[in-house]
């Protein structure tokens, strides 16, 4: 996992109050398994977790929101190692 990853990893973590085990991390492709594995391991609304999540990504990896959706590849569309 590159910094970038790290870095996007920890600010989630955070940001919700959860951990994410790296083997979990590993099988995460894309925002969309992201978000679903955010829903089930927090307390949070599930259209809380999508503005939150988008607002983490958007300010740690420094993109445009619109560059943000379900389908986003971490690795192809967002590129992180």
């Amino acid at each position: 996992m590159g910094l970038d990853a790290v870095d996007l990893v920890l600010c989630i973590e955070e940001a919700f109050g959860i951990e994410i085990a790296v083997e979990d991390y590993g099988g995460l492709k894309t925002v969309g398994q992201l978000h679903d594995y955010i829903v089930r391991k927090s307390a949070f609304p599930d259209d809380d977790v999508w503005e939150s999540l988008r607002s983490v990504i958007v300010r740690t990896l420094h993109v445009q929101p619109e560059e943000i959706t379900a389908q986003t590849r971490f690795i192809e569309d967002l590129k992180l190692d």
